[in-house]
């Protein structure tokens, strides 16, 4: 399949996707119109103080991140949410976040406003109100016990630093002595110093570990939110171009969603690849036509017509039956131009120079004597009804003249239904019919016989096995892919020769190359021609003038 097969539902519903895209795009212009324009400020909270450690281990990491989680879904409860509410005067809060980036000690805070300063002050408070409530918070109590550690600290570490220093001062005049008594003090001396340094570092160390330099559960801001100064959202040009592309590709879903429910044929191309039969030339859909049905006749240089010719030329060709050059015109279902087919290729056969006969065989519906302007007293039923035709006699048909239509202008003749019959399908299979066929396949060059609509009927498929060729008819966008492979079958199941299909009715659009400016062409218009091409037998008149 080719790549135009793929695109052509969206070239054929392109009107669709652009009112589509174009709808979309207006909803979300007027929706983001009117979202305010949203800041968004952030605080980060740091749990521990890990910088602050020479060594930290893992399990301490371990802690401060499990310890950050915890924190991060307590600031996103009513606790805090109140206490910040009730610090900064407010009765609510815009939308935030707390959330921990991952495998860090971090507390990112988050608040999305449409005033920006609004949304710092709310951020660095949610930070404030997570340390409050933490054992970092400012307690008057745990503040005076903080001080008083960190005054011990500093008092150990000066006797830290004084016990050194005599230690150092007492090596080096233990060098200088030379009375073992005197050495024998000196050592002891240091000694005891070494012995009381090692007590002031493990008290040192004692306090250390309880400060809250060194505790794990506590939090400090590291990066207060700041005052932001662009807006983050919304982003309204790309929300309506996505909304215009989301509406686009919503329509062409839709488009190909149709196409696939939509069985009926639209296109030879497509008529080509569901029937395996030869495709014959289109006929347009024409408008204004005043000169009736017969086109060929009335317009004759129109491009329909020219139309016609082309399709008479692939007739000629196709694998007709030298011997036997009658052709049945028929279609799966009424209304789809079978009549109107028939009569006017039969009339460029005719204009050719070929001696051309025309029989109406739709002995339920007839048409053909409606489009040429005919009586249908006397017809096809008549003939085959009349007790003088018997089969194998010699003068079998030899008044057949007398039911004759002859076309002024072209050698063209006609045999309309005639009198309504209640056993169609049984005189079109009787014997008599099956001559008929034979005799005038001898006395024309063409024969051109209209039949009944082949899928609800029997009549068409009684004479498809006796003609030399059938042409089916289908209806662009009225016959269906599953009617056209059905009326296929049931004529390869009578072995019918099927010289090609023709679409009728075809939009302009997907001709191409022609460029129509006629009236829409239906087998049942019964609209009069330019001129009257009635054509009456001596008999017909007769009997007309008796009634």
């Amino acid at each position: 399949m080719e790549i135009k097969n793929y695109i052509a539902p969206l070239l054929k519903w392109w009107w669709l996707i652009i009112t589509a895209a174009i709808l979309a795009s207006a909803t979300s212009y007027f929706v983001v119109r009117q979202e305010p324009i949203l800041y968004q400020s952030k605080a980060t909270i740091l749990i521990g103080n890990p910088f602050a450690s020479l060594n930290p281990n893992s399990s301490e990491l371990w802690a401060s991140t499990q310890l950050a989680e915890a924190y991060a879904g307590f600031a996103q409860r009513e606790p805090v949410r109140d206490a910040t509410m009730k610090a900064l005067n407010l009765d609510w809060l815009p939308q935030y976040s707390v959330t921990v980036p991952p495998r860090t000690q971090f507390i990112e805070v988050v608040v999305i406003d449409s005033d920006p300063q609004r949304a710092q002050i709310i951020a660095n408070e949610i930070a404030n109100q997570l340390i409050q409530l933490s054992p970092s918070g400012a307690d008057q109590e745990r503040n005076k016990r903080q001080d008083f550690i960190d005054q011990q600290l500093d008092d150990l570490q000066k006797q830290i630093e004084e016990t050194r220093s005599e230690i150092e001062t007492r090596q080096f005049e233990l060098g200088e002595l030379v009375s073992a008594r005197e050495i024998a003090e000196a050592q002891g001396q240091i000694a005891a110093l070494q012995s009381k340094l090692s007590t002031l570092q493990l008290n040192y160390s004692a306090i250390l570990s309880n400060s809250q330099d060194q505790a794990t559960n506590i939090l400090n801001i590291i990066e207060p939110a700041t005052l932001p100064q662009y807006p983050i959202g919304p982003q309204k040009a790309l929300t309506i171009i996505l909304s215009g592309v989301l509406g686009a590709v919503l329509a062409g879903s839709a488009a190909y969603l149709l196409e696939y429910l939509d069985d009926r044929i639209e296109s030879p191309q497509e008529l080509e690849r569901i029937a395996n039969v030869p495709i014959l030339p289109s006929i347009p859909r024409s408008k204004n036509i005043a000169t009736g049905p017969l086109v060929t006749i009335g317009q004759p240089r129109a491009p329909v017509s020219e139309v016609f010719r082309d399709l008479r030329t692939r007739v000629q060709f196709s694998e007709l039956d030298k011997a036997n050059r009658t052709i049945l015109v028929t279609s799966a279902n009424p209304g789809e131009g079978k009549s109107f087919i028939a009569a006017n290729l039969s009339i460029v056969f005719a204009q050719a120079g070929f001696k051309t006969l025309l029989i109406d065989a739709d002995l339920r519906l007839p048409d053909q004597h409606k489009m040429f302007e005919l009586s249908n007293r006397f017809g096809l039923t008549d003939i085959l009804r009349n007790p003088n035709n018997l089969v194998n006699q010699e003068t079998t048909f030899s008044d057949l003249d007398d039911y004759l239509s002859k076309i002024p202008g072209v050698t063209l003749d006609v045999i309309t239904r005639g009198s309504p019959t209640n056993n169609p399908s049984e005189l079109l299979g009787s014997p008599t019919m099956r001559e008929l066929l034979v005799y005038v396949a001898k006395q024309y060059d063409f024969v051109f016989i209209d039949s009944a609509p082949s899928l609800s009927l029997t009549d068409s498929l009684i004479l498809g096995r006796r003609v030399g060729g059938v042409l089916l008819v289908v209806s662009a966008k009225g016959t269906r892919r599953n009617q056209v492979k059905l009326l296929v079958s049931r004529f390869r199941d009578v072995n019918a020769n099927l010289i090609g299909i023709t679409l009728n009715k075809l939009a302009q659009k997907n001709i191409g190359y022609y460029d129509y400016s006629y009236g829409n062409l239906s087998e049942n218009s019964t609209t009069p021609g330019k001129k009257n091409f009635r054509g009456k037998s001596k008999q017909i008149t007769e009997e007309l003038a008796k009634e």
